[in-house]
């Protein structure tokens, strides 16, 4: 976001400043500070640091009444189908979107058209829950005085609720916290000094993502997805006989056990989660342990070539991982399969499992995320009705989050699919480097699809999907 002059603390009487030192002041700021909010008439040129200087605006420069028209709007746009506050929000997001597609996107100065398009309920279609402008702080901010009024826009929309009295009672939340901040504060004064010096331990991102490979449930899911499983054993069949073998992110020690059992002369397994001490056991259960080692570690630590007993520029001959993540890299560990090829895979005779990657697209129609079909027939019953309530429920907790992209993992009907593949990327994973990983790709896809006697087939998602190569120039 843009900078602006509205960064600014609440003042504190002189006690409270030594109470609120240092790191505490944040929870006392202005909760627009920092926010940089476009003009609703003119958005080109002009940004606000605060709703009220937005409100104000619009009221001394075109005479529209900003608040109160769209809270009218979501009172008529209501009427007796409300579902409480969850379709007050959802409703309230389309009115916002809509009033900034058409004086942002369409360049609307004319309030008092605005105004009859808000009246006539323009907004009602499903498209305008995209936002308009990217991060709009209009969208959460509007929400919030939705949130304070506890209802009386929706029921009482004609007079909407004062602004001072949702000021004051936000007045009344600091200085509650003011004095339960000062309590903690002398709760944690008796607190010795050993004990005021000790570090706190926190965990680190890498931790708690190694952390959550230590259970049994991912492996379990990995293991059983065996179209992946076995196209892993296969190749690995045909490429490892008489080599040296360094598996990264080994896990349960599956594809280190596939490369014993298809002759490679020594297998390295290698992963950063407890779940290696079960790997350890399960190798020796198998009664490969001549042949399979493993250890734990991540193959960035100068020290892995100790832990791996591996002599200075001493090189494997095969690399295999299975480091795919959602929609190929979003999770993934191909960061540290190419720290491990530059570091430990023969360059001029070197193997790479899987070698090459591919991301793609391709249009969807008639898609609903996993659980929304479950709505159909509960115990016999049609509850349709809470299909659509919870789609309101995950859109707006996207928008409560700031995030306005939605991503589900599930399988997709080939049925729901109207257009052809895409490629998106393809990476060479031989020579690809990490700094390649974050790109932006122009791609196009065309239609092929067509709704029922010849209608317009309606395009709803956007499916992401990647292929794997196992083998390259062998």
């Amino acid at each position: 976001m843009e900078d602006t002059d509205s960064n600014k603390e609440i003042p504190l009487e002189k006690d409270e400043e030594d109470v609120l030192s240092g790191d505490e002041h944040w929870l006392v700021e202005d909760e627009t500070s920092g926010t940089s909010i476009i003009d609703i008439f003119d958005p080109e040129s002009i940004t606000h640091s605060s709703l009220k200087e937005l409100f104000d605006r619009a009221t001394q420069v075109y005479s529209f009444d900003l608040k109160g028209t769209v809270f009218a709007s979501l009172k008529k746009a209501q009427g007796s189908n409300s579902c409480g506050n969850l379709d007050a929000e959802y409703t309230l997001l389309k009115i916002l979107n809509y009033v900034r597609f058409r004086t942002v996107k369409d360049g609307l100065k004319d309030p008092t058209v605005l105004k009859a398009e808000l009246e006539k309920l323009a907004f009602e279609e499903d498209r305008f829950l995209t936002p308009v402008v990217p991060d709009d702080p209009l969208l959460y901010l509007f929400q919030d005085i939705l949130e304070q009024s506890e209802g009386e826009y929706t029921e009482n929309a004609d007079k909407p609720a004062n602004l001072e009295t949702i000021l004051d009672t936000k007045d009344e939340e600091i200085r509650l916290l003011r004095s339960h901040i000062k309590k903690l504060s002398d709760s944690l004064s008796i607190l010795t000094t050993n004990d005021m010096d000790k570090p706190i331990a926190t965990k680190t991102s890498d931790e708690e993502y190694f952390e959550s490979y230590g259970g049994l449930s991912i492996h379990r899911e990995m293991l059983q997805d065996t179209a992946r499983t076995l196209s892993y054993r296969d190749a690995i069949a045909i490429a490892v006989k008489g080599k040296t073998v360094l598996d990264i992110g080994c896990g349960t020690g599956i594809l280190s056990l596939f490369s014993a059992r298809a002759g490679a002369k020594s297998v390295l397994g290698v992963d950063a989660s407890e779940i290696v001490h079960k790997a350890k056991e399960i190798v020796k259960a198998n009664k490969y342990e001549n042949i399979v080692t493993i250890v734990k570690g991540k193959v960035e630590d100068d020290s892995i070539m100790d832990s791996l007993s591996m002599s200075p520029g001493e090189k494997v001959d095969v690399l295999v991982s299975e480091w795919m993540g959602y929609g190929l890299l979003f999770e993934s560990m191909l960061d540290s399969v190419l720290v491990a090829r530059d570091r430990f895979l023969d360059k001029e005779s070197g193997i790479m499992i899987p070698s090459h990657a591919s991301i793609f697209v391709q249009g969807c129609s008639r898609y609903e995320p996993e659980g929304y079909e479950y709505w159909n027939d509960v115990y016999g019953f049609d509850y349709t009705a809470l299909k659509e309530f919870e789609k309101k429920e995950r859109v707006l907790e996207s928008v409560n989050k700031n995030k306005h992209e939605i991503a589900y993992v599930t399988p997709v009907n080939h049925t729901s699919i109207i257009s052809d593949r895409a490629l998106v990327r393809e990476f060479n994973l031989m020579r690809v480097q990490i700094s390649e990983l974050d790109f932006k790709n122009n791609f196009s896809i065309v239609i092929t699809g067509s709704g029922k006697n010849g209608d317009p087939v309606e395009f709803n998602s956007v499916v992401i999907s990647f292929d794997c190569k196992m083998f390259g120039e062998l």
